[in-house]
């Protein structure tokens, strides 16, 4: 059985299946990166409430700028797991141009997040 890392809240109403992906993917990155690992964000369809049981789960992995380290993007059937650095989050390009459509990925954050809080609440 893995524990869940200190922190952790995964939203309720997801399958037993589910919850142990997440589980083990926060403690995964919790051990791989210390406190680089800055929290987890609940994306996609299963992030907002409306996936289907096909859906598959969609989690960024927000890291220090220092932890990235070359992380790249996985996927696989189950988990889509995205490495990003907290200061691409906290930049907001402009309507329109290259990345805006990024923002929408987090629109709900408040409901959806797997959070180690580690990073000072920004």
């Amino acid at each position: 059985m893995t524990h869940s890392p200190p922190g952790l809240t995964i939203p309720s109403g997801l399958s037993p299946q589910r919850r142990r992906l997440l589980t083990e993917l926060a403690a995964r990155n919790d051990a791989d990166h210390g406190e680089d690992l800055l929290g987890l964000v609940l994306s996609g369809s299963v992030g907002r409430g409306v996936a289907t049981e096909r859906s598959d789960l969609d989690v960024y992995v927000v890291l220090t700028d220092g932890g990235m380290g070359g992380r790249r993007t996985t996927r696989s059937p189950d988990v889509d797991e995205i490495p990003v650095p907290l200061s691409r989050l906290e930049e907001v390009p402009p309507f329109g141009s290259g990345g805006w459509w990024f923002r929408w990925s987090f629109a709900w954050v408040s409901r959806s997040s797997l959070t180690a809080p580690r990073a000072g609440c920004r």
